[in-house]
Parts: C-alpha cells; structure tokens; sequence
C-alpha cells in the first residue's frame, strides 16, 4: 500500500522539484520546425523529436509502452524541413497574400473583428494611462 507524504515531505519534493537550477533550458523556442506536424509512413502515429547520440536532430516513430507505433521509422531534421519550406514556398509563389488579408476586405467579419480587437486595444491603453 502507497504510503501518504507528510507535509514536511512534499515541502522538501516541492522545493527540489521547482528550483531553477533544474532547468536545462530556458527557451520555449521549437528546435524542431515540424513538431507534432510529421506522420509515420508505416503505422501513421506523429513522430516524435529525438536527437541522434551525437546531437543530430532527427524525427523518429518511437516505440514506448502506450504508444500504438511501429517504431521503424527515422529520418534526419534537416533534409525534411529543407524539403518542406521549400515546397512551401513553390506553393506561395505567385499568390497574392496582400489580396487574402483581413484589411483589402472591409465588409467581412474577419475586417470586423480586426476593428473591435483596435479599439479594445485602444480602450485599454487608455485605462492603464489613467
């Protein structure tokens, strides 16, 4: 049977669990461009981020207890984003994203909602001024 902590015990867990000098990293910053986008061409789960042993980046379908993947399947970071941008930019090539904004359509909702979000904005300047 699971035995309770005392408070003077999870006083202690807590202090070790929330000291800064745990944290590793202090960037929330995506290292890896297509994270929880890619899926597994064997068994279709999303593949996970994890670096080679020598620090390579890399997207692999990890094999866990939990997870229905196959785990057969790795491939390096770079080439697959390198890949992706560039398709991506082949597709916006040529279209017009001034044209798609919010503002060249006034009448639309979008246009609406862009003006309240202003003005509360505004309002809200206004009463930190005050």
């Amino acid at each position: 049977m699971a035995r309770l902590l005392t408070p003077g015990e999870t006083q202690r867990l807590r202090a070790v669990l929330n000291d800064p000098r745990r944290r590793k990293s202090f960037s929330n910053a995506r290292s890896y461009l297509l994270s929880g986008m890619l899926r597994c061409g064997v068994c279709g789960v999303s593949l996970i981020a994890r670096p080679q042993i020598n620090g390579q980046r890399r997207y692999v379908c990890a094999k866990s207890p939990g997870r229905a993947s196959c785990g057969k399947l790795a491939r390096l970071a770079q080439p697959i984003e390198e890949f992706v941008f560039e398709a991506a930019c082949v597709a916006l090539d040529g279209v017009n994203l001034r044209g798609h904004s919010t503002e060249e359509h006034p009448g639309s909702e979008s246009a609406a909602t862009v003006e309240a979000i202003r003005e509360d904005e505004h309002l809200l300047i206004e009463l930190a001024e005050d």
